[in-house]
C-alpha cells in the first residue's frame, strides 16, 4: 500500500486519465488508401457527350503526346492509357484560353477516378509519341467503354479491384542487332588530271592496253 501525506483538509487527487495517443489524430492525417478499388461503377453515361462538345470546338490537328508503347494487359490496359491521357488533359485544360477551358476541365473530370490509383511508371520505359487532339478523344472514348464493360459488376454493388494495375509495363523493344564489322574497300586511285570517262579511274591499265593495241617497231637490221 502507498501512503501519501496531506493535509486534513486537502481533498483526494484525481488520477490523470491516460488517453491514447493516436485516438486524439484527427482522421484526416491519415494518408489515402490508393487501392484502386471502386464500390461503384467510376465511368460516368456522359462522358460521350462532354467528349462530343470538345472535339466541336478545337482543331483537329492540335498537337498532343500519347503512350505508343504499352503492354497489352487483360486488366490493367484500360488504365494506364487513361492515366496518361488524363495527363495530357490536365496540361490542355493549363493552356486553354477562357472560352475552351471548361470544356476540356468537363473531358478530364470524366477520368478524375484514376487518383485512386496511383498509377505510376518506375521503370520510365513509356514512350511517348505525337499525335492530334481528335485521335486522343477518340481513344479516349474507346477506353472508356472498354473499361465500362469491366466495372459493370460495380453496378452490382460487388467492389472491382484493379489494385495490382499501380505499376505501368510496356512492350518490349525490339532485339538489338549485332554490330558487324566494316569491311574495308579497296582504294581507288584518282584520275589523272584532265581524264574523263569510265576509264579515268584506272589510268595505268589504259596506257597498258593502248601500249599493247600498237604494232611493233621492225628489228634494226645490222649493217655489213
Amino acid at each position: 500500500m502507498t501512503w501519501r501525506y496531506a493535509p486534513p483538509n486537502d481533498p483526494p487527487r484525481r488520477r490523470a486519465a491516460v488517453v491514447p495517443l493516436l485516438l486524439l489524430l484527427p482522421l484526416t492525417l491519415l494518408p489515402p488508401s490508393h487501392s484502386c478499388t471502386f464500390q461503384h461503377d467510376p465511368v460516368t453515361t456522359a462522358f460521350d457527350v462532354h467528349i462530343g462538345e470538345l472535339s466541336q470546338h478545337l482543331l483537329r490537328d492540335y498537337p498532343v503526346v500519347m503512350p505508343g508503347n504499352l503492354d497489352s494487359d487483360g486488366q490493367c490496359a484500360e488504365l494506364w492509357a487513361l492515366h496518361f491521357l488524363a495527363l495530357e488533359l490536365e496540361r490542355m485544360v493549363g493552356v486553354a484560353g477562357p472560352a475552351l477551358q471548361p470544356l476540356v476541365a468537363k473531358v478530364a473530370k470524366q477520368v478524375g477516378f484514376l487518383q485512386e490509383c496511383a498509377i505510376r511508371d518506375p521503370a520510365g520505359c513509356v514512350r511517348l509519341e505525337r499525335a492530334n487532339v481528335s485521335q486522343l478523344l477518340a481513344d479516349l472514348s474507346a477506353h472508356l467503354v472498354a473499361l465500362q464493360s469491366k466495372t459493370s459488376l460495380a453496378k452490382e454493388q460487388q467492389p472491382v479491384s484493379f489494385s495490382n494495375c499501380s505499376h505501368v509495363r510496356c512492350q518490349p523493344g525490339p532485339p538489338e542487332l549485332p554490330l558487324v564489322p566494316l569491311l574495308r574497300m579497296p582504294e581507288v586511285r584518282q584520275p589523272a588530271l584532265g581524264m574523263q570517262g569510265p576509264d579515268a579511274a584506272f589510268p595505268h591499265s589504259l596506257a597498258w592496253a593502248k601500249q599493247q593495241m600498237e604494232p611493233a617497231a621492225p628489228p634494226n637490221r645490222l649493217r655489213g
